[in-house]
Parts: structure tokens; C-alpha cells; sequence
């Protein structure tokens, strides 16, 4: 009976480490793709004889 216990907890534990780790990787991934969205819209509005300009000289 303890042995069936143990495997039940082990399991859900288990179960609830792998949703814990979806949930973290959907988020990254919604950020990930909001970012990507942003870069290119900055580059498409950008003039394209500005895309070599720096701030200071180095």
C-alpha cells in the first residue's frame, strides 16, 4: 500500500513539474515572438541609409 502511495505522489509531482515548465516556455515564447513583431516593425519604418548609423565613433 505505501509503495502505491509513493508511486501516486512521485507521478503527480512529475505531472506538475512538466505543466510548470509549459507554462514558463509558452511565456518565453509569447515574449519571444511580441520581440521578433517589434524588431521588424522598427525596421521596416526605419530609412535604410540609417541602418549603419552609430551613436559615438569608435
Amino acid at each position: 500500500m505505501k509503495k502505491i502511495v509513493n508511486l501516486i505522489l512521485i507521478s503527480v509531482l512529475i505531472l506538475t513539474n512538466l505543466n510548470a515548465q509549459n507554462d514558463v516556455n509558452s511565456a518565453f515564447l509569447l515574449k519571444w515572438e511580441n520581440s521578433k513583431n517589434y524588431l521588424l516593425e522598427i525596421a521596416t519604418i526605419m530609412p535604410e541609409d540609417t541602418y549603419n548609423y552609430k551613436p559615438t565613433e569608435q
